[in-house]
């Protein structure tokens, strides 16, 4: 889509920042952990056959490849270097699937290629996605986690605050139920990616700031801790007696 538009440049700068938006969305809506993954590599043919698809009347065709390999290459390369940026920024896990399938001419290698279609991946390779995924996050359950209370704002108290506080950490801890809210770090109930992830809430639910550059562990030892670490400096806390 971002070659076939007019200004690519700029359809790339509207999808980061959509990106960005459906972030944020989820970090409130969603509870479980996020990463991006890119897509694989653009097709690195000249041009492409229109494909026909399954689910339409014979009649109705995708739109076929859009210009050439290296004008397609180009602006995969920009848009996922900013995607990057924004991961980053974000604290959120980049996980590449385009890179190490490309050759040393920078294309979509095509051995990795469906022999059927010439597009896909072959079949055996799609098993990269989730060893990528296991390797960020380990198992990945499919057991329904309960949402942060509130709709993810804040009510300045302290009890709501330990309230979202149990939910995410339970949502990242991989310690299951069975979580020590007084000894996070030394249990092993938070490991360095889940501290990320408690940093980024605390900033946008709490309204905190907290310089990357001074993390500590104990400061992550306990509710009460953080708390005091950090959410007693929030603009929001409710006066007097916080509760």
């Amino acid at each position: 889509m971002i070659p076939s538009a007019d200004d690519p440049l700029a359809r790339i700068r509207e999808s980061v920042r959509k990106y960005e938006e459906y972030f944020s969305w989820l970090r409130i809506h969603f509870p479980g952990k996020i990463a991006y993954l890119t897509g694989i590599p653009t097709e690195a043919y000249d041009t492409g056959p229109e494909h026909p698809d399954p689910d339409k009347p014979k009649t109705e065709t995708w739109l076929p490849v859009i210009n050439t390999p290296a004008y397609r290459y180009k602006y995969q390369k920009i848009f996922y270097e900013e995607m990057k940026i924004l991961c980053d920024r974000l604290k959120i896990p980049f996980l590449d699937a385009c890179t190490p399938f490309l050759n040393a001419d920078g294309y979509l290698d095509r051995q990795y290629r469906n022999p059927k279609d010439k597009y896909h991946l072959r079949p055996d390779l799609k098993s990269c996605y989730f060893n990528w995924l296991d390797q960020q996050f380990g198992f990945v359950s499919s057991e329904p986690f309960e949402s942060i209370p509130g709709n993810g704002k804040w009510d300045g108290s302290y009890s709501h605050y330990e309230q979202i506080m149990r939910c995410e950490i339970r949502r990242l801890s991989r310690n299951g139920k069975n979580i020590d809210f007084d000894h996070l770090m030394t249990s092993g109930a938070l490991d360095s990616l889940a501290v990320i992830e408690l940093i980024h809430l605390l900033e946008t639910i709490f309204e905190v700031e907290i310089d990357l550059g001074s993390i500590r562990k104990k400061d992550y030892e306990s509710l009460s801790g953080m708390y005091d670490r950090f959410v007693k400096l929030s603009p929001s806390l409710r006066q007097p007696g916080n509760e």
